[in-house]
């Protein structure tokens, strides 16, 4: 089931032509081109003014982003001179305490070693005294023990004693195993 528009079938304008445009009742309707050439005109417009307004705000936002780089160097700068003011204080307070402990070290090694130099001599002396007295007990020592052995030397040469021979080892033969052919006992030498 096909239907056609009786209108449009019979009307002679359809014959290629185009004809006014109506909505679905039939009335007629406006040409629409002036509204959407005025719309597309206010919608370049309004592109190119955000565009415009795009480009400022980061012009702006670059302006900031300088300002506060300069902004912080200025106070890197700052905050670098009064580093240096400080680190020079320091140093300077560094350089009299190195100053006075350098005094105050040369000063107590000047008298310790004014100390230690009779100690010193003392010291030596005493070694010098304990040196001789241990040399005198070794040769003390030395002298009883050779003594010593002198008198038990002359006690075995004197009391007549004579060197004893050292003792001959005994021979023991084990005998042969029944049913060899090598003798059981060795022959004995004569005497």
């Amino acid at each position: 089931m096909t239907t056609t528009n009786k209108r449009s079938a019979a009307s002679p304008r359809n014959e290629g032509t185009p004809g006014a445009a109506v909505d679905a009742v039939g009335r007629p309707v406006l040409d629409p081109t002036a509204n959407v050439l005025a719309l597309v005109k206010a919608a370049n417009e309004r592109r190119d003014d955000l565009s415009t307004l795009g480009a400022l705000l980061t012009e702006a936002q670059i302006r900031r982003v300088e300002d506060l780089e300069v902004k912080d160097i200025r106070y890197a700068l700052a905050a670098i001179k009064t580093n240096a003011a400080h680190v020079k204080e320091l140093s300077d307070i560094r350089a009299a305490y190195d100053e006075k402990l350098r005094t105050v070290t040369t000063t107590s090694i000047e008298s310790l070693t004014a100390r230690v130099g009779p100690l010193e001599k003392i010291v030596a002396e005493t070694a010098a005294k304990g040196v001789g007295v241990a040399t005198a007990w070794g040769v003390l020592i030395g002298a009883v023990s050779l003594i010593a052995t002198l008198i038990l030397i002359g006690l075995f040469v004197f009391n007549g004693r004579t060197a004893t021979p050292a003792p001959t080892p005994q021979v023991y033969y084990a005998p042969a195993a029944p049913g060899t052919m090598i003798p059981s006992s060795p022959v004995q030498p004569q005497r």
